[in-house]
């Protein structure tokens, strides 16, 4: 399986591993779950952090996709499942700095700014 643009180079890791994943049952690098076929439930990545964290969506063919949970999974948390659609998501790791583990807003202090004389 080849994957462009935005995936181009990442070889390793999740989408290394696309191709490996057992037919049934839990895939042992993503246990409890498994990734996405045809036909069944599984994950499908669409985001991937710089301190390896791993954004999923358990996707189902028998559900529409705007009610698919978030999956993620990373460092320093396990496997977490977020009931809420991807936009809010992303807004919330943003710029919520209560929406923990995941976000990344955080209060800046006042710049120190003196002109010089």
């Amino acid at each position: 399986m080849s994957f462009g643009g935005a995936f181009a180079g990442v070889g390793t890791g999740v989408l290394g591993h696309l191709d490996l994943s057992p037919e049934d049952g839990p895939d042992p690098v993503f246990k409890p779950y498994q990734m996405y076929r045809p036909g069944r439930r599984g994950l499908i990545p669409w985001a991937f952090g710089e301190m390896e964290c791993n954004y999923f969506w358990l996707a189902s063919a028998e559900e529409d996709p705007a009610s698919w949970p978030i999956v993620t999974q990373g460092d320093p948390y396990p496997w977490q499942q977020v009931s809420m659609c991807t936009s809010e998501f992303v807004y919330r790791v943003l710029t919520d700095p209560e929406f923990e583990p995941f976000s990344i807003a955080r209060p800046f202090p006042e710049p120190d700014f003196y002109p010089m004389d």
